[in-house]
């Protein structure tokens, strides 16, 4: 703060700003280690998506098992320095085939609301992370 009429700035204007700053630095660590608290909807919304999508799992295991494994292969190769065009594209359509069922579960799932949308897409991506949900 600048002394009425005067163009020079208050000796205490740099400690002032400093102390806002802590202090909005503050609040804001304690922010982030605070708990993610998320209301009951929500809550519901995710443990029906992970539900949903375990059950998902059990009944076409294979699609994200052969997404999985041909992933970790592509990935296994490129990183020893032989890259497979051919392991790449099918990992790719494996994990296309996984996307599309994924999709298909959303849609049905979510029902036009878009927090179910979100909670689903939550958990898809903790759940598939190999399968690179955007």
């Amino acid at each position: 703060m600048r002394r009425a009429g005067s163009i020079l700035p208050h000796p205490c204007d740099a400690w002032l700003a400093r102390s806002d700053f802590f202090g909005r630095m503050r609040r804001l660590f304690a922010q982030l280690r605070a708990p993610r608290r998320e209301n009951g909807v929500y809550a519901g919304y995710r443990a029906g998506a992970k539900r949903a999508i375990s059950e998902l799992h059990e009944r076409n295991a294979a699609v994200f098992e052969r997404a999985l494994r041909l992933s970790e292969r592509a990935e296994r190769l490129e990183r020893s320095g032989t890259p497979s065009e051919s392991a790449c594209n099918r990992a790719a359509r494996a994990r296309e085939d996984a996307l599309e069922a994924l999709f298909e579960l959303r849609t049905t799932f979510s029902a036009g609301v878009p927090e179910k949308a979100r909670a689903f897409d939550e958990e898809a991506r903790r759940i598939y992370p190999f399968l690179e949900l955007p």
